[in-house]
């Protein structure tokens, strides 16, 4: 009886930890503050050069910038570096339930930003025909709400982040547990 009640209050502690870990992991706030969202944005403009204004056109001197901070790159590779394909640009299911941050607020880039919606790769001069999500996404590097089709320069590859697990691990830094994590404790 008493091993019994030992691994019911196991459960119970486990059962409470679990929710409070996963009530922690909200939206993130940027995605639900238009001001914020846009301060983070236009800081990345500034500082990482996020771009370009208009990704339905060539933009070739935004390439060419992009390509000028890679030794050796050329503006074509450049433009194979796309928010699409970054370690940070997440569209997990999880993170598009966060977005958009409002339909009722207007973002400066508006404009641009709705004529991005329903578009299809080849409508993007440049961008990865293989291994880049198209449309909206998350920036956790950067805390904003961005397309796909642009792109900064503290792009890392190995992206997008396409799952609820990867999602939460890379907004709270801590590893999910999968299945096979814990049939190998064991």
């Amino acid at each position: 009886m008493e091993g019994l009640y030992k691994g019911m209050k196991l459960l119970i502690e486990n059962w409470r930890s679990y929710i409070s870990e996963n009530e922690a992991v909200k939206c993130p706030p940027p995605t639900q503050d238009l001001d914020l969202n846009t301060k983070n944005r236009d800081r990345c403009r500034k500082e990482a050069d996020y771009g370009p204004m208009n990704p339905l056109k060539p933009s070739l001197k935004y390439w060419q910038l992009a390509a000028g901070k890679w030794a050796g790159a050329t503006p074509q590779e450049a433009m194979g570096q796309r928010c699409g394909n970054c370690v940070a640009f997440d569209v997990s299911p999880r993170m598009l339930e966060c977005l958009p941050i409002s339909t009722d607020q207007v973002d400066p880039m508006s404009m641009v930003d709705e004529q991005l919606k329903d578009k299809i790769i080849n409508d993007f001069p440049g961008f990865p025909k293989e291994g880049a999500a198209l449309g909206f996404g998350y920036c956790h590097m950067w805390k904003f709400k961005c397309h796909s089709a642009r792109a900064c320069n503290t792009w890392a590859g190995g992206g997008p982040v396409e799952t609820d697990e990867q999602s939460i691990e890379t907004q709270t830094g801590k590893k999910q547990d999968t299945e096979d994590d814990k049939n190998n404790e064991q």
